[in-house]
């Protein structure tokens, strides 16, 4: 609570750059009416803004203004915290639950977006959901009709949050067409193909159910349901303002064709090499405490380690859907390098992998050759808190 409230304090520039566009927007559907003609404007076709995704617009346009924005993203960061934490007590015991609360709570890229007038806190905690029912499905051996509805529609809203969205439902899609996975117990367990199957096509029917005023609105303006400024960037070296690419008139297809043409097979490849290893640094980066940026990644690196050694481990269903989360978000967003980077493109990542390094370091700390007594770990707790939290406040 301490490095959130800092963090509000800390002077933001609410005239530029996303947080002034979701204001903007936002302020515009307040007095236009509000979400559901946001709705209607999508069918419709007259709502034609493709940057910005529109759940977190509507959501904000309650209360378009810059508190109202950071009040949105504080109970959207609460609220991704709590369900961790009992998430994480009721399946991994008190003590990952308690290792969890520290670094979520003093994570640097968390407590950011917590306070941010953007869509990322809302995305990583419907992100944060559907990994917390796929990896309940390890318990019940299957994935139900309502658990599978439940997943497509938390997909739908990620989409209507940001344009990522269907990356996030591939790896859902993937991680069900594997369908098989072990139990604690060793045992291997499958989804039948018709099981398999079938909870695809309710996660994908869930899906496009959601998604369908967004798509509707692709479809009728821009010819393509999945489409989005951004995808222009995909096809160029630089940072181009939107508005300037709009005011051109230059379609898609003309700059990926120019883009193609102008450079070898050698180009690709190094822009795509060169952004695996920026973006595998800013992913363990994410993971580390407030408040300095690139320090992070000291703490960030072995809590990715050891994230990703007990995912491998792990035999839940949801492992397979995690490692794709994080192999398509590594490739994508690689080569998004040279238009922009930073945690906000895997935040939904954060506290998946934070809950995996907790068990972790709980695993480590029950096992009879280091013998940490609780007492002794509660206060290796309580000093890596006071540690990062008396940092950030004192603004070192």
């Amino acid at each position: 609570m301490l490095i959130v409230r800092h963090t509000l304090q800390e002077p933001v520039d609410f005239t530029r750059n996303d947080p002034a566009a979701y204001l903007r927007y936002a302020e515009e559907l307040s007095d236009a009416g509000g979400p559901l003609e946001m709705i209607r404007g999508l069918f419709s076709g007259s709502v034609t803004q493709a940057n910005q995704h529109p759940l977190y617009i509507m959501l904000l346009s309650l209360d378009p203004t810059p508190t109202g924005g950071q009040r949105l993203s504080m109970i959207f960061g609460a609220l991704t915290l709590l369900l961790v934490v009992v998430f994480s007590w009721r399946t991994l015991g008190p003590c990952t639950s308690a290792i969890v609360t520290v670094l979520l709570g003093t994570n640097g890229a968390f407590c950011y977006f917590s306070t941010l007038v953007t869509c990322e806190s809302l995305l990583v905690l419907l992100l944060t959901f559907v990994w917390v029912l796929i990896e309940q499905s390890d318990k019940t051996k299957s994935l139900s009709w309502f658990r599978s509805v439940v997943i497509g529609i938390l997909l739908g809203f990620a989409y209507l949050t940001k344009g990522t969205g269907p990356l996030f439902l591939a790896g859902v899609v993937g991680c069900l067409m594997l369908g098989c996975w072990r139990s604690s117990a060793g045992k291997t367990l499958a989804l039948t193909s018709s099981a398999r199957w079938k909870s695809i096509g309710i996660v994908m029917l869930s899906w496009f159910v959601i998604s369908s005023p967004l798509l509707v609105r692709n479809v009728r303006v821009y010819g393509n349901p999945l489409y989005n400024v951004n995808s222009y960037f995909m096809y160029m070296d630089d940072f181009v303002d939107p508005g300037i690419i709009k005011a051109n008139g230059i379609t898609l297809a003309e700059t990926r064709e120019e883009f193609f043409r102008t450079h070898s097979v050698s180009d690709l490849i190094a822009r795509e090499s060169k952004g695996i290893g920026i973006e595998t640094y800013v992913i363990m980066r994410s993971l580390g405490p407030a408040p300095y940026v690139e320090a992070r990644v000291f703490i960030g690196l072995p809590l990715f380690a050891v994230g990703s050694l007990v995912l491998l481990l792990r035999g839940s269903i949801a492992r397979s859907m995690v490692l794709l989360w994080l192999f398509f978000s590594i490739l994508l967003f690689a080569w998004y390098i040279p238009i922009a980077t930073g945690p906000r493109f895997t935040a939904p990542l954060i506290p998946i992998f934070s809950c995996l390094a907790a068990h972790g370091i709980s695993s480590w700390t029950h096992a009879s050759t280091s013998r940490i007594k609780p007492t002794i770990l509660t206060l290796i707790l309580a000093v890596y808190t006071a540690t990062w939290t008396v940092l950030t406040v004192a603004g070192e």
